[in-house]
Parts: C-alpha cells; sequence; structure tokens
C-alpha cells in the first residue's frame, strides 16, 4: 500500500497504520470510500467556509482512487477535535435542501429488507432481538407521520464513530437538526454510559414540539441495530453493546417520553408508560 500511495500521490511515507479498511499515515487518512460522496455539497461546504478535512486529488486529477478494485479517498487531516455537545452546536449549520428527509419511507424500506434477510441470518444476538428492534423502528414511523415538517435542514452526520470522523466528508449529511444531537447522545450511552439528562431537559423546554419530537424518534430508532445487522451481512466485526445493554437504553427511552408527556399530548405507545 505505500508504494501504491505513493505512485498515486507522490508522498514519502514514514508510518503507515491500518485500521479495518482505513489506511493512517502522517497528517492524512486514506479512506475506503464507503457511500458515496457529495461532491456537491462538500464544495458548496468549502466555498461557505466550513472545515472539512481537504480531499486531495490523485495524479490522474480524481479525487476517487481505485486500488485491489475498491474506492479510496485521501484527506489532509488538519485537526480533528474531541467531539461534544458544544461542537455540533457551532457546526450544526442551517442548509437550504429542495428535499425534505423522509425518516418514515426510508426506515419502512430498510425494515422490509432486513425481514427478507432475518431468515438466513445465524448470528442469535441478531436474531434474538430482531422483532424487538423492529418494532421500535415501526413505532419511530408512526411518531414521524404525525407531524407537519418544513424541509428547514442542517449540516449533520451520518455516525459518530470516532474524533476523525467529524470533519470526514463522507460522514456529513444533510438532515433534521436533531438527527445529530440524538446519534450523539446514543453512541455515548452505548460506549461510555452517559445520559445527558440536563441537555435533553433543555431540548423539551426549549425547542418546538416538532424539534422535541424528531429528537425522541430519532433517540428511539435503533441505529446501533441495524449497523451490527449491516456488518453481520459484510462479514465485519458486530457490536454488541446494544444488545447488552437494551433494558437500561429502554428505561432511559421511558424516561424521556414520560417528559416530553408532561408537557405535549403525544400519541399512546403502551410500552413507553
Amino acid at each position: 500500500m505505500i508504494n501504491t500511495i505513493k505512485y498515486y500521490y507522490n508522498l514519502n511515507i514514514n508510518d503507515l497504520k491500518q485500521v479495518e479498511n482505513d489506511f493512517y499515515f502522517d497528517d492524512y487518512i486514506l479512506k475506503m470510500c464507503y457511500r458515496d460522496l457529495n461532491i456537491e455539497l462538500y464544495n458548496y461546504l468549502i466555498k461557505q467556509s466550513i472545515y472539512l478535512y481537504p480531499i486531495i486529488y490523485n495524479r490522474n486529477n480524481e479525487y476517487i482512487t481505485i486500488i485491489n478494485n475498491k474506492p479510496y479517498i485521501l484527506l489532509k487531516v488538519n485537526k480533528h477535535n474531541k467531539i461534544s455537545l458544544e461542537l455540533l452546536n457551532k457546526y450544526n449549520v442551517p442548509l437550504i435542501f429542495p428535499e425534505q428527509p423522509d425518516w418514515a419511507t426510508k426506515w419502512s424500506i430498510k425494515v422490509d429488507y432486513y425481514e427478507k434477510n432475518i431468515e438466513n441470518v445465524k448470528d442469535e444476538t441478531i436474531k434474538k432481538s430482531f422483532q424487538y428492534y423492529i418494532g421500535m423502528t415501526e413505532n419511530a414511523i408512526l411518531l414521524f407521520k404525525t407531524l407537519k415538517l418544513s424541509n428547514f435542514t442542517f449540516l449533520c452526520h451520518l455516525r459518530f464513530d470516532n474524533d476523525y470522523s467529524f470533519y470526514d466528508p463522507l460522514n456529513i449529511i444533510v438532515d433534521y437538526k436533531m438527527r445529530d444531537y440524538a446519534e450523539y447522545i446514543k453512541e455515548e450511552f452505548y460506549k461510555n454510559n452517559k445520559y445527558y439528562n440536563d441537555f435533553i431537559e433543555k431540548i423539551i423546554n426549549n425547542y418546538h414540539y416538532n424539534d422535541v419530537m424528531l429528537f425522541f424518534i430519532r433517540m428511539l430508532y435503533p441505529t446501533q441495530f441495524y449497523d451490527a445487522y449491516d456488518n453481520y451481512l459484510k462479514k465485519e466485526k458486530v457490536n454488541y453493546n446494544f444488545f447488552f445493554k437494551k433494558d437500561k437504553y429502554e428505561m432511559y427511552l421511558k424516561s424521556i417520553f414520560k417528559k416530553i408527556s408532561k408537557k405535549y399530548n403525544v400519541i399512546n405507545i403502551d410500552w413507553l408508560k
């Protein structure tokens, strides 16, 4: 890989470290493209002086490099900050986007896809918890359909896997503001047993109903379960934190739902009471 990088990017490499599909060296990351890069969005954000890791073009003046039949992108890592709610607040900038994010349709398609594949799954943890998390997803879809939303969207992130992911161009997405808050808090719960109750209270008390419900719906949606399912299908390492903390997370959701229900007239979901 060292010679390949030298050939395509004319860079001298002192030390190369591989972490799963990515390669780290000096102040660079050679990342495998796990999704299509929205290069138009990236260029727009750069023009707006919103910091993202700069993309290094290869010797052919292309931002994607095919190595061993896989697409890669080279990023210059000028800085990486520890992800926090304060950093999310600064970065969560509004973006005009013509399409309204439709979580309900997207999640319904996802449920259908996983239901078709579950019979072929041999992993007992995923099979054992499948109906539980499908039920959570269907409740999230139900709540989402009760909202009347605008297309007022923000710069958000797909995941918060590590501190390097925050400025990663492959990790950016246009979505509702509450996506980042909920996904970050879920990740902190599963990784570090953090609850952020004070921040959640601020959301419930200071934001409008739609934002509060979008936050809760995103908390309800079992991102970690589907990531584990995807990793199983891709024959990659599966993280079982979602399963071992299932009961604690359910209590967490119930406490949030109870607080929201005290302020707003929310449709009845029996298991959350």
